[in-house]
């Protein structure tokens, strides 16, 4: 399943076996992808994803949020599904491109250079839209424009499946004052009660 596409992309940046696998993204991702926070987080996405195509029973409209250089999408698509899956970091959406990971997968995602700020998509086109790890990493306030966002492109029936980085409360260093209960901002992860 999902963790065999991940894997293959783990063994060719460990071992340097393609011309592209010096990618500094896919080296990085090729490492957070395996942290026990990550396995954990990946698994939880994929097992949601499975129980949507039982209730569903079609082939769906998926949108992969912040998908970055991790193969989520292309084991999505590979299960018959379509897939759109989009980054704001043009770089590695056209490294993707450029390089034809989508052979690489044996899939066929369609990869692009967007903001979560304003999807490039009609309203209520999408059944499924996945966003992992996206939200804490956008400018503080942005989040409820991306959220806004995406409800406007999800279809009525449709599914939001979600992960955010959250963290405790950070140790005041000196001369900062003490951020109001739930505040985010970049950098920050969300905290448990917001």
């Amino acid at each position: 399943g999902l963790y065999a596409v991940m894997e293959k992309m783990r063994r060719v940046a460990l071992d340097h076996s393609a011309s592209w696998s010096e990618y500094p993204t896919l080296q990085d991702y090729a490492k957070i992808c395996f942290w026990a926070i990550r396995k954990l987080e990946y698994g939880f996405i994929a097992e949601q994803f499975v129980e949507l195509e039982k209730e569903h029973n079609r082939p769906l409209r998926v949108l992969d949020m912040g998908c970055g250089v991790v193969p989520l999408n292309n084991w999505m698509q590979r299960r018959g599904h379509t897939v759109i899956a989009f980054d704001p970091l043009r770089e590695d959406m056209e490294f993707l491109v450029k390089n034809n990971l989508n052979a690489f997968y044996e899939s066929n995602v369609q990869y692009l250079s967007a903001f979560g700020e304003q999807l490039p998509f009609p309203a209520k086109w999408f059944d499924v839209i996945v966003s992992a790890s996206v939200l804490e990493h956008t400018v503080p306030g942005n989040d409820r424009v991306i959220l806004d966002e995406m409800a406007r492109v999800l279809k009525p029936d449709g599914h939001l499946v979600m992960t955010l980085d959250v963290s405790p409360p950070q140790h005041l260093q000196e001369g900062e004052g003490a951020l109001p209960s739930g505040l985010r901002r970049f950098g920050y992860p969300y905290q448990p009660n917001a």
